[in-house]
């Protein structure tokens, strides 16, 4: 029969410390723009690396100016895109 050690290393409930659900981040995306919604409330952007992204806009005016197939610099904060601008491709 084995015997269990007397030694854990658990640390109690009360004591842990406690973890942010929701951390809101800033990040920056650059691609390419392949896909607007209709009503200008979400796009897709595939990344350098080849991953699409699909996100909200922050209101319809951020999609002003830019168009399917335009590389773009898109600014997040907290999984909304707050301002694009069209960027060179191979800067």
């Amino acid at each position: 029969m084995l015997k269990r050690r007397a030694t854990s290393r658990a640390i109690p409930l009360r004591t842990r410390p406690r973890r942010a659900c929701f951390k809101r981040e800033e990040q920056e995306i650059r691609g390419e723009i392949t896909e607007i919604a209709s009503g200008n409330d979400s796009l897709t952007i595939k990344d350098e690396n080849g991953m699409t992204h699909d996100l909200k806009l922050e209101d319809e005016q951020v999609a002003d100016g830019v168009a399917v197939g335009d590389f773009v610099k898109a600014e997040i904060d907290g999984g909304t895109v707050v301002s694009l601008k069209k960027v060179d491709k191979n800067a």
